[in-house]
């Protein structure tokens, strides 16, 4: 497994020097520390991504950095952790709420991690919860409403109103208009793994991947000396991942230059990460 990682690190450093991507520590601000976490007791940063397992990884770090619950006990399960508390703000430290001194001293001599997805599986897997649950409401009203203005033909009233039936192919045109930046509606669900994580800036120790999620945690846990403290969950019988045939069927629906056209937005993390269009989507 050291092994494997070790590739990791060296394919992203080899990306970057290509097209010299590297930006120096002290060239980024702040604000774009916000997804680094941080554990100052084990000297452990995680950047977090949207949709690649981070409400597990959040739950680890409730642990590790002692969160407490409402009874101002230390949590000691992450299984026990509610989804959505793991996501309130302010619950865990980031990098950002650290002076840009502490923050860069951090950068260099903390342990950091980074779990990444193929990209085309996250940006499918933040269209079915963002869009196709119906108790995102925020994000309906958000970007729902906004995207099918925009991309549909004569919508009906209730959907410009309610925004809760953007179909897939809609979502591909949104995150393919250059208006959707400059607008500044490139939420963290669907950003790339580049810009959430500056991985040209930061050399992330562990590049663990969704596609072998326990393997990776647990080395990621050992290599740490954690693994007598947590666990990382195992997950449930009930869990669904996006399985290759959703893949397939949604990809099916979207035209194969758009998909080429999703492939160059999302270029730096399908080169960093080694990742490919598989051939099915092209046929």
């Amino acid at each position: 497994m050291r092994q494997e990682i070790i590739r990791r690190r060296n394919v992203v450093q080899s990306q970057c020097k290509r097209f010299n991507a590297t930006v120096p520590l002290n060239d980024i601000s702040l604000e774009q520390l916000k997804h680094f976490i941080v554990d100052d007791d084990h000297r452990l940063l995680y950047c977090y991504v949207p949709k690649v397992a981070c409400t597990n990884w959040k739950r680890i770090f409730f642990v590790l950095t002692g969160v407490r619950d409402e009874q101002g006990r230390p949590y000691r399960n992450p299984v026990e952790i509610a989804s959505n508390l793991s996501h309130i703000n302010g619950k865990l430290r980031t990098l950002d709420t650290y002076t840009r001194e502490e923050a860069i001293h951090r950068l260099s001599l903390y342990y950091k991690l980074i779990v990444v997805r193929h990209p085309l599986e996250r940006l499918l897997s933040a269209y079915i919860n963002k869009f196709t649950m119906p108790y995102n409401l925020f994000f309906h009203r958000k970007y729902g409403a906004h995207i099918i203005a925009r991309y549909r033909d004569n919508p009906r009233p209730e959907s410009l109103e309610l925004g809760d039936d953007v179909s897939f192919d809609e979502f591909v045109q949104f995150l393919l208009d250059d208006e959707s930046i400059r607008q500044g509606l490139m939420n963290e669900h669907w950003q790339s793994v580049n810009e959430l994580c500056l991985p040209c800036t930061v050399e992330f120790d562990v590049i663990a991947k969704y596609e072998t999620l326990e393997q990776d945690a647990d080395y990621f846990l050992r290599s740490t000396q954690l693994d007598h403290v947590v666990r990382f969950p195992s997950l449930p019988s009930s869990y669904i991942r996006t399985s290759l045939e959703t893949v397939k069927q949604r990809y099916s629906e979207i035209l194969r230059k758009d998909i080429m056209l999703l492939f160059r937005r999302y270029l730096p993390d399908f080169l960093l990460f080694n990742y490919t269009i598989p051939e099915y989507l092209l046929q």
